[in-house]
């Protein structure tokens, strides 16, 4: 029988140069400004008051092949792993694919991993880097696969770009997680992933909050009833740097506490796509606050209907 899988490593890279609050909300164009705010001082006011954002990490150096690349050599000067020992790639950005432009294939290249494959796990947004996860816990065990390197960039050229409804502003950054049979900082004991196609086509305009709230807490509770466990059992519950209110009435509907939430990162870099739970995960996991046995829970949600709730077991 076949070891699972575990997380081995992770590491993110965030931009030290960034945009002040205020110059971002005052170089928006007027349409960019969500529509339940009425003008650009109460979009400002909301950023500050709600998000406890005070600036937006911003790249004005590297593009998103630079950004990755000192996290990968990083990582292969710290002997994690021999380049020839990885088998599989999975990028999560969410862009259109061309095959002029590969950027999975460009980081095989790259980087001398010449025994991986490649592929794309992309259409969930901000739970792109979940749904991978779950895609080789619950898919590749029987497989010959033994290191899975998982990566993800996040670069806005345009800062109208950014804004994502009441919900959150796009910071940039890159990251990676590298997934590996055996022995590792921390095992993916189950998830729940649940999907609504009725929100394919969706305008940042409206409001989804109910739909998005009661998705959540059906992926949460399908979760704790599929393990027989509750809220008692969960130690820190890592979510994304986003807009904290529909997760905490969620969170709350499902008995957890707000204090359960690691939110240490909630204003620091703003929203980052799905490398927020990456980010979330590596500094909650450096904070000591945790040990062995004890368990977390992940919860990620994509703006167009895709949620996933996974419990993790640090080792």
């Amino acid at each position: 029988m076949h070891k699972p899988f575990n997380l081995r490593y992770l590491d993110y890279y965030v931009p030290k140069d960034y945009l002040t609050v205020e110059d971002f909300v005052s170089g928006l164009d007027e349409q960019s400004i969500p529509a339940n705010f009425s003008n650009r001082e109460d979009y400002l006011i909301f950023l500050d008051a709600v998000l406890g954002l005070n600036n937006i990490k911003t790249e004005r150096s590297f593009n998103q092949g630079e950004m990755l690349g000192q996290l990968i050599e990083k990582m292969i000067d710290e002997n994690v792993l021999e380049p020839k020992e990885l088998d599989l790639i999975i990028t999560t950005d969410e862009v259109v694919l061309s095959s002029k432009d590969n950027f999975g294939k460009f980081i095989q290249c790259q980087y001398g991993f010449e025994n991986a494959f490649v592929m794309n796990v992309s259409g969930n947004h901000c739970a792109n880097i979940a749904m991978a996860w779950d895609l080789i816990n619950r898919n590749y065990h029987n497989s010959g696969l033994n290191n899975v390197l998982i990566v993800n960039t996040s670069l806005t050229q345009v800062n109208d770009d950014r804004v994502i409804g009441s919900y959150g502003v796009l910071g940039d950054g890159a990251g990676l997680m590298l997934l590996q049979r055996g022995e590792g900082l921390c095992t993916m004991v189950d998830n729940i992933s649940l999907s609504n196609g009725s929100l394919h086509k969706v305008d940042m305009g409206k409001d989804y909050s109910l739909v998005h709230l009661k998705y959540s807490i059906k992926c949460i509770r399908q979760l704790f009833e599929k393990n027989n466990i509750d809220s008692t059992n969960i130690i820190k519950v890592i979510s994304q740097n986003a807009n904290p209110l529909l997760i905490t009435n969620a969170m709350m509907e499902c008995g957890l506490n707000y204090d359960k939430i690691f939110t240490d990162n909630l204003g620091t870099y703003g929203h980052i796509g799905c490398l927020d739970m990456i980010i979330n995960l590596k500094d909650m996991l450096n904070s000591n606050d945790l040990h062995g046995g004890d368990h977390i829970m992940l919860y990620n949600m994509g703006w167009a209907g895709s949620y996933v709730s996974s419990l993790l077991q640090l080792n």
